[in-house]
């Protein structure tokens, strides 16, 4: 299983770093996701394969496993009220 961590909130800054992933068609990946945001929740979503952190509070962190099944890029987004509209995006790329 191919393991990878995302930081997000660093410095209260509305990205996801790193914002882009990697990943090959068929393998499961484990994200640990770590808020370092020092104020506010924030959470993680493919929703190309249904994948929701819930909630992460500040300087808590939370894992989700993906199979990654389909290739292509898909997005990754915070919908937290604001967070998508602010820069909380990303990409999975899957070749």
């Amino acid at each position: 299983m191919k393991e990878l961590t995302v930081e997000m909130g660093i410095n209260g800054e509305m990205k996801f770093t790193p914002d882009v992933l990697e990943a090959t068609k068929g393998e499961t990946i484990k994200i640990t996701l770590v808020n370092k945001d020092p104020n506010v929740a924030h959470n993680f979503l493919i929703p190309a394969f249904n994948v929701n952190s819930g909630q992460v509070p500040p300087g808590q962190t939370a894992t989700v496993e993906v199979k990654v099944t389909q290739s292509g890029e898909h997005d990754i987004i915070c919908d937290v009220p604001g967070h998508r509209e602010a820069g909380m995006v990303g990409k999975l790329i899957v070749n």
